[in-house]
């Protein structure tokens, strides 16, 4: 009996031991495994966590740069809603009935009045089609052109001078009109006025003078176009009555160039006391038609006097303005010059 007890004593502790190690190997392989995975596990998660920071940054610039836009498209938006209101303005002043137009008087009829001066008939010097008879392209294609002449000042300088500007690349032009602008925008808020309103509010008027673009003509001339049509006028105003400033950003040679508007005057009296070339004739018509003062500023035969013929008495004129309104006045009036 004791004999066989034994053995079973043997067989069962052999398999009480073969469980345990089963049990230490199974805790083992268990460890091991779940070290594996967490280690994997974070790992992923560690990528995953750099790929939402990279996301983060790019949707933070993409706002940004969403920002950005809004504002230009804002301030394009405020730019082409002026535009849109001078072109109204302009258009409106064509719905007016047109007037006859007068026949130009022929060197028959002159020759056979000549007891009694003749009106010159103006025309200009650009076209001979009536505004009345120009189609509504025309007529915008016109106006876009006016508008955007009006909107510009030709700047002129010495390039030998030593302060001049230097830089003719798109980069040098770039920040020569940057510079502009914050000058501007200085004389700007020296303009600052204020007004009393209808509900008796005090209301700050701060004036806006932007230049929105600048172009080298050649290496002394710029051409630079403002956002509007009192922007330029009131750039030439500070040309003038701040031209340290404006000289300190162009050159101490700075010179703004008044625009010219030419018209074509025909069978002027050329044996007559009338001089182009005498200023106070000038003024006497511009007196006489109530022009502003120095409105006219060159009026020029339109041949060589040298080149007439003998028995020629009449002969075209010339005439430069320096402003639309006094070429567009002296187009829809009468001049009478006497010989």
């Amino acid at each position: 009996m004791a004999l066989y007890s034994k053995p079973a004593k043997i067989k069962n502790a052999v398999l009480a031991m073969a469980f345990l190690l089963e049990a230490d190997i199974m805790d083992q392989i268990l460890s091991s495994l779940a070290d594996a995975i967490t280690t994997k596990t974070m790992g992923r998660l560690s990528n995953l966590v750099k790929k939402l920071s990279t996301m983060a940054e790019f949707l933070a610039a993409n706002d940004a740069q969403r920002a950005e836009s809004t504002l230009t498209l804002k301030l394009t938006s405020e730019t082409l809603a002026g535009v849109s209101s001078l072109l109204d303005a302009m258009a409106s002043k064509f719905t007016n009935p047109p007037q006859q137009p007068i026949a130009p008087p022929t060197w028959a009829s002159i020759a056979k009045t000549s007891a009694s001066p003749q009106p010159a008939t103006v025309h200009s010097h650009q076209t001979l089609t009536p505004a009345y008879a120009l189609s509504t392209d025309d007529k915008i294609c016109i106006q876009q052109h006016v508008l955007h002449n009006a909107c510009t000042v030709l700047i002129k300088f010495n390039p030998m001078d030593d302060s001049a500007p230097t830089d003719p690349s798109v980069t040098g032009t770039s920040k020569l009109q940057d510079a502009l602008n914050k000058m501007l925008k200085t004389l700007n808020n020296k303009q600052t006025s204020l007004n009393q309103g209808k509900d008796r509010e005090i209301k700050v008027t701060t004036l806006k003078t932007h230049a929105i673009g600048l172009k080298i003509i050649n290496s002394s001339v710029y051409l630079t176009e403002f956002d509007t049509t009192d922007s330029a006028d009131r750039f030439q105003h500070y040309a003038t009555e701040y031209w340290e400033v404006i000289n300190d950003i162009f050159s101490n040679s700075l010179d703004v160039i008044d625009k010219r508007f030419n018209l074509i005057v025909r069978f002027i009296p050329c044996e007559g006391p009338f001089d182009p070339d005498n200023f106070n004739n000038l003024h006497t018509i511009e007196l006489k038609k109530s022009l502003p003062s120095m409105s006219i500023t060159l009026a020029l035969w339109l041949k060589n006097p040298d080149l007439r013929s003998p028995k020629q008495s009449v002969a075209s004129l010339k005439i430069t303005c320096n402003n639309p309104k006094t070429t567009n006045d002296i187009v829809h009036g009468q001049i009478f010059i006497c010989s």
